[in-house]
């Protein structure tokens, strides 16, 4: 009988131990997490199918909070040739809706100073798990919705400060510079920055010092796509034979990233 005693006060003292254990470690995660910063960019590896690494990374619980910066993507084969910088990422996300249906709202979200690099033969990396038919960024919400048992992503605000694209091909390039992006009162996305087309064998220049989109559809995660209207003003071409200045269009812009279908309507 006392023997039996001595195994239950043994376990009960155990159990304590491995309770007290498992809080210590929350509140030394919660205070240090540059501690599983590896495991998190492993995990954001295996979710976007890139190399994820992070110089610097903080959160907070209430209002949940997560501070990163430092952050680069780059291909895990050699082949496929891209990288994307970001210095710096805040975002505030809240959660509603019962268990096993919550929608992820990001109550704030803002990237600054963020460049990107792709180079002939560029291909986006594969999501593990996907199957063909879907747009890589569908691809990764869908993970994260299946990580982190949510069903839904919805935006409050959004800011995308100073960013730039620039796409090798041969000897030509596009460059995108000066990039912002925000969320309106109406939660519709308002995209501007500038432009420049070189194609040196071909003697051509296509300079588009403002573009400007506005967008008519609600920002959707899971079914993204976009609709609205694209201006381009004081756009200038330079050719061998041929110079065209102060040019203006306006056209409506239709973007299926899930059919990787571009249309326009001028």
């Amino acid at each position: 009988m006392k023997s039996v005693k001595k195994i239950i006060l043994f376990l009960f003292l155990g159990l304590i131990l491995l309770l007290g254990f498992g809080v210590f470690s929350i509140f030394y995660f919660y205070g240090h997490p540059q501690t599983i910063k590896p495991a998190i960019e492993k995990v954001l590896s295996r979710t976007t199918g890139t190399l994820v690494t992070i110089n610097r990374l903080s959160w907070s619980v209430r209002p949940i909070r997560i501070i990163a910066s430092g952050i680069t993507l780059k291909p895990v084969k050699k082949s496929d040739i891209y990288r994307v910088d970001i210095s710096s990422l805040a975002i505030d996300i809240s959660f509603d809706g019962p268990f096993g249906k919550k929608t992820m709202i990001v109550e704030n979200l803002q990237v600054r100073d963020f460049s990107v690099r792709l180079s002939e033969g560029w291909i986006a990396p594969g999501i593990l798990g996907d199957k063909g038919g879907s747009s890589f960024l569908s691809g990764v919400v869908r993970r994260l919705t299946d990580l982190f048992i949510f069903s839904d992503i919805r935006f409050r605000e959004l800011q995308i400060i100073n960013g730039d694209l620039v796409v090798f091909m041969g000897d030509s390039s596009v460059s995108l510079e000066m990039i912002q992006c925000s969320l309106n009162k109406d939660h519709l996305i308002e995209v501007s920055c500038k432009a420049l087309v070189n194609s040196e064998n071909d003697g051509m220049s296509l300079l588009i010092p403002r573009i400007h989109l506005a967008t008519d559809n609600a920002l959707s995660i899971l079914k993204p796509e976009i609709r609205g209207v694209l201006t381009i003003e004081e756009a200038s071409f330079r050719g061998k034979k041929l110079d065209i200045g102060d040019i203006y269009v306006a056209a409506g812009l239709d973007y299926d990233f899930n059919k990787s279908r571009l249309s326009f309507e001028i």
